[in-house]
This record gives structure tokens, sequence and C-alpha cells, in this order.
């Protein structure tokens, strides 16, 4: 996990993390375990049990190579000492490294801020939902999410009357029609046809699922508003599709004219396929869908309720690959579909990950998040006194009352103090609004506690400055409930979150990871590799003493000449003879040896300094000055001029600079290290070592 987040920031930190990552996993920087201590490296102290877990864990690993414990200490002690440099020059202070830090503390946390065993159950239940297609109906009253409670109450009131029509004997089809809110009713008459897990609003999705077949639901709550639901029907689900298809596409509201050329098109097209035509081809060059014309008319992958009903339909009713339609006619104009592939349903750990991943973005979060904090609640003994939110929103009226007969039958009248226009009503209708003079004594109470902490009104009255504005078209009321549920969440959160590292041993030393991470490659980066670029009269003179480690072998410099045909090889040798240099060869041969008839791609030359192995032409020839004779190799007719025989030499720093830069980081490393040894006191509990080396000989 360490080296993956570090991957895509931190080019340069991967192989760095690759090696350490290992090292530091558990280890707490500056920890004091006097109970059994095996190792003291300048303020650190590692306890026995300490060092003892982290080599168990590292030696375990697949990828890395077993060592004993005296390999494994030493590295260990690099590390260590390495930290302790770090945090000496103040690096573990800089606000980069905290804003780092805390970067990646903060998605480490996610996972322990959210109830675990509820999210693997919403997991588990998609996937089983996931075997299973539904085809349902609704009716829905429209509600905004911040409608007031009047308005909430008419809503209810609306579609609890329309399901009790439904119930004492009226057309669910036919009241979807005139009632519905949903405007896709007034064509579908409420039918939404087959979808499985994810396809709708997760309260929705529920419904449909625990409902049973011909049953009429209680009213649903979604952010959309209010529904009743009608499940017609239940099928196991029939997987996934690949296709291609054709189109003639008709435009929406087309005459009758043009649906009939889409037709005949369509149908000329099918006569081909079948007399052979080849159907990507076909639809390269005749399908008018000009996204996926291009590759055939290949689709992306779709299951149940991706496509509208009669594509869908036609292409799960394709049965082997490479079977296609007759024409299909759909909304959007005539098609034929090729089925490339099907699938069924993946195996669960296949697609875990992605349902995991889904339910992050789906309103089933939210249940993960809620049963978490309400089981912290208990574990904190949270209490509340929710009546002093009343304090937070004050009635006024709303509207004016009609007295008089004639008053009565006006909606509006003027207010003969203010002038302005006011409404009429025959009741006295109050609204409450919100009130933030909270007085001190009242700011001072308790609203909640937990964890022995009060928090107080005036905290609430603070955060409400921080989010955003009430809006007088919600209520008062609504807008204080749902900033408390917020303000209560996040600060029991936050709470928890600030507890972790006491909590839970492995996010601790996750952290401490990461920690000790960044602060090793910052100072490493400062003191080796940002070095070893960029000090280039050290890179110099690093490289004028180890220059005889950075040879080049014997090599043969030659051109390679390959020919279309013998007679032109045999040309061509005999105007290379008459070419007295190098880059004459390479510039004039292919118009000398060429003519407009052959055309100029009859020869080409490879020109190189050949090291052996290199290339198959120059393996096969004797490494001597002149010109080979024509011969095939691989296929390939070919003469070689060879200008140089080159003995062993030293490779400039230009042509060995990475490597030299490499190794250079390699020298300073060592000597930084062979300083921090000498400055930084280490002791080793050479009974504890011995212990473990007899206990641990004969594994690696």
């Amino acid at each position: 996990m360490f080296l993956a987040f570090y991957s895509k920031k931190h080019p340069m930190r991967i192989v760095f993390l690759f090696i350490f990552s290992f090292l530091i996993s558990g280890i707490s920087f500056a920890q004091n375990n006097a109970q059994n201590t095996f190792l003291k490296i300048g303020k650190q102290t590692v306890s026995q049990e300490e060092f003892e877990r982290i080599y168990n864990k590292n030696n375990s690993l697949s990828t890395a190579e077993k060592q004993s414990v005296e390999e494994y200490l030493q590295m260990f002690i690099n590390f260590k000492l390495k930290v302790e440099a770090a945090v000496d020059a103040g690096y573990d202070t800089l606000s980069s490294f905290k804003n780092e830090l805390n970067g990646y503390r903060d998605q480490l946390a996610k996972s322990y801020l959210t109830d675990n065993s509820t999210v693997d159950a919403l997991i588990l239940e998609a996937y089983e939902r996931m075997h299973t297609e539904v085809n349902a109906s609704h009716i829905m009253i429209a509600l905004k999410a911040e409608a007031p409670p009047q308005d909430t109450l008419a809503a209810w009131k609306k579609i609890i009357d329309i399901r009790n029509r439904i119930l004492a004997g009226e057309s669910f089809e036919k009241l979807a029609v005139e009632l519905s809110e949903d405007p896709s009713a007034k064509s579908n008459k409420g039918n939404l046809g087959y979808f499985t897990s994810f396809q709708m609003v997760y309260p929705f999705e529920t419904a449909a699922f625990n409902n049973k077949i011909g049953d009429i639901s209680m009213p649903v709550s979604t952010r959309f508003g209010y529904h009743i639901l009608k499940t017609n029907d239940k099928r196991p689900a029939r997987g996934e599709v690949h296709v291609a298809h054709i189109m003639c596409i008709v435009p929406q509201g087309s005459p009758d004219s043009l649906w009939i050329k889409a037709d005949k098109k369509i149908n000329s097209l099918y006569s081909k396929l079948k007399e052979g035509a080849d159907f990507a081809k076909t639809a390269q060059e005749s399908s008018e869908d000009v996204g996926s014309s291009k590759n055939g008319g290949e689709l992306p992958w779709f299951g149940t309720g991706r496509m509208v009903p009669e594509f869908e339909q036609a292409a799960f009713k394709l049965q082997n690959p490479g079977d296609y339609s007759a024409p299909v006619k759909t909304s959007y104009g005539w098609h034929l579909i090729k089925l490339l592939e099907k699938r069924s349903i993946p195996e669960f750990e296949t697609v875990k990950s992605d349902l995991k991943n889904k339910i992050t973005r789906d309103e089933r979060a939210e249940a993960g998040s809620t049963s978490f904090v309400n089981k912290i609640k208990a574990a904190y003994g949270f209490t509340e006194n929710k009546e002093l939110l009343n304090q937070f929103y004050v009635s006024e009226n709303n509207t004016t009352i009609a007295k008089t007969p004639a008053e009565k039958s006006k909606k509006q009248t003027v207010d003969p103090k203010t002038k302005k226009t006011i409404s009429l009503s025959a009741e006295n209708a109050t609204k409450k609004i919100l009130n933030l003079n909270i007085d001190d004594n009242t700011a001072r109470k308790v609203l909640f506690s937990f964890a022995n902490t009060n928090y107080t009104v005036a905290g609430f009255k603070d955060y409400l400055k921080t989010i955003v504005p009430w809006d007088s078209a919600k209520s008062a009321e609504n807008y204080i409930n749902d900033a408390y549920q917020q303000y209560t969440k996040k600060t029991l959160l936050a709470f928890e979150n600030s507890q972790l590292e006491s909590k839970y041993a492995d996010f601790k030393n996750l952290i401490q990871e990461y920690h000790d991470g960044i602060l090793l490659f910052n100072l490493s980066d400062s003191l080796i590799w940002s070095k070893a670029s960029k000090d280039t009269a050290g890179l110099e003179a690093f490289y004028g003493a180890q220059k005889n480690q950075y040879m080049w072998p014997e090599r043969l410099e030659a051109s390679v000449v390959t020919c279309k045909t013998m007679d032109l090889a045999q040309k061509a040798i005999k105007n290379v003879k008459k070419i007295k240099t190098r880059e004459k060869i390479q510039n004039q041969l292919v118009s000398l040896a060429c003519d407009t008839i052959v055309g100029l791609d009859c020869i080409s030359l490879e020109y190189n300094r050949f090291s052996r192995g290199e290339n198959p032409a120059i393996d096969s020839i004797a490494w001597e000055k002149g010109i080979t004779k024509p011969f095939t190799k691989n296929g390939k007719i070919q003469f070689v001029v060879i200008y140089n025989k080159l003995a062993p030499m030293p490779k400039s720093l230009d042509e060995s600079r990475g490597l030299i830069i490499a190794d250079y980081q390699t020298y300073l490393d060592n000597q930084w290290v062979s300083q921090l040894r000498k400055k930084y006191p280490i002791f080793i509990d050479s009974e504890i070592l011995n212990q473990l080396k007899n206990k641990y000989a004969g594994k690696n």
C-alpha cells in the first residue's frame, strides 16, 4: 500500500520505498519498551518483541529475499539511523511534511470510521441482488428534500390516497398516467422495465426487491419524493452481452417518410449480410452511429436496464457468438445486432472490490456511516438535550385572516398599514423562522456530551456560521435539525479519528510507516539523490576515479545494408567501393543504387558501433575491415561495410551517465551511513541477538 500511494505522486520514490517499506512496517519511532530492550539507536529504543515481529513479517514476504537475523539487523540499524538524522534536522517540523503525512492519514482513517460489518453486509446484499432482475412499476409524488413539514404531509396524504384507490380496485396503470409526477409515466404507464442492483436509488431498489410479485408497497421515500411500487415480475439475471450493431438513425419526431427510407436501407444491409458481407466492414461503411462505426459497430458490454427494451431484448435473444438479428426498430431508428460474447454473473471475489467502490459512491454508504456513529455513541455514553434546539427557531404569522365575506372571496388584499399586497386565508397559519439571537445563559447550556466532554449550545451556534446559510424555502425547524445531525456526527467522528492511534495498533504502525518513509525520502533526496544528479563536480570526480569500471567491450564500427534483391546488393556494393567516406555512403548509396521504378525503399542502412550480440548480421561475419559479400540472414539480403574494429575502452560520462549517477548515489549513501554510525551510539544486546540467531538458524 505504501508503495502504491507514492508511485503516483513521486515516481522517484518507487525503488526507495520498495527497499525500505518492509523495514519500517510496524516501527514506532522513539518507542520506549524497557521490558526487553534489544536495540538502542540514538534516542530510539526497540524491544526484542518489536524487532522479532518486524523481522518475521518481512521475511515472510514472497517478493523479498529472505535474510538472516544479522543481515536484517544491519539494514534495520541503517534505516533507524537515517530516520534519527531526519528528525534531528527538523524535517518532521516542515509544513510540507505535515501536510503530506496528514493527507495519507486521512485516506487511511476512512476505513476505520465506518461500520465495516455493515459495509460487508451491503456488498453481499448487492452481489446477491445482481443475480435477480426485477420488473416494477411506480407512481411518484414529487417532493424536494428540503420541503417543509406541511408539504411533506401533503405529499404523504396524496400518495396514501392513490394507494388506497388501487387497493380498492382502480387500475395502477390508469392512475400512473393520470397522477404520477414522473414525466415518463405518461408513455410507460409507470412501468420501469427490468433492473437489478445499483440501477435505481437504493431505497427504491430495496422496496422493489423486497416486494412480492403483484403487491403494492407502502410509500417509499427517496430524494425525488414519495413512491408506491408494484412489483410485476422477478427473473434470474441474464448476465451481460457484448454486441456490435449497424444503425440507421431516425431522429425523434421524424415523419413516416424517413422511417420508410431507413427501413429500406436497413433491409438492404440485412440482405448483404445474408449474402456473406462482413458485419464489421459493413458497419464501418454504412452504420450511422458515428461513435461505434469506426470500431466495426462494437458497443461496450451491457446488462439489463442499460439499453432501450427493444434493443436489449433482441441482443439477449441471440444465442451464439456470430449470430445477428433481423432489423430491430427502436425509438432511435433501425438496428442490426451481432452477438460477440456473453458472460454470466462473475464470482464474488472478482467483483467484491468494484461493489465496495460503488457502495462508497451510493446512498448505501450512509448506512455504514450511520451505523458506525450509533456504535460510537453507545461506546462513549452519548447523551443529548434536543429541547434546546427549539431556541434556534421562533414562530410568527405567515398569513392574514380574511375577516369579511367580501374579503373571503378575494385571494389578496392590501395591508392598510404597510400598503403591501398580502395573501388572505381563512386560517391563522404560522411559520417557524431561524433565530440566532441566543442569550448567554442558553449558550452555556450543554446540548450533548460524550466521553466525559460537554458540547454547548454556543458550539452549535458557531457551527451554523460555517455551513450553507438558511434558505427560507426550507423550514427553520428542518434546517436546524439537519444541521444538528451533521454537527453531532462530525464531532463524534472527529473525536474517534483522534483516538485511532491509541485504539488500533495496526493503524498506529502504518501511520508510523508513512511518517518515517516520508522523512527518509526527503532527507535522502536532499543528501543523495538530487545531489548525485546536480553535483557536477562531484560526479565528474567520481567518474574520473572509477571510469575503468564503465568499459565498452570490443566493438565493430559498421553499416549493415539491407537490399530488396540480390541484384540490388551487388549493385550497391559496386557503388560503395566508389564512395570514399562513411558519411557519403550513408547519404548517397540509396540514390546511386535505386531507381524510380524500384522505389527509394529498395535499400536501408543501419550504422552503429556494434557489440557482439546486438545484431545477427554483425555476429555472423568476420570482424575485418572492408566490405563483405552479400548474404541472406533471417530472410533478409544483406552485406556489411566495416570501417573499424574498436578495442575495449572506457565509456564517456555522457554514455553511461545513468549508471554512474546510480553508483555515485550508492557511494554517497555508504559515506552517509558511515558518518551516522559514528555520530549516533548503537547498543545491541548480544545475549538476545544470540538467542534470535539460534532461533532462526536454518529458517532462511
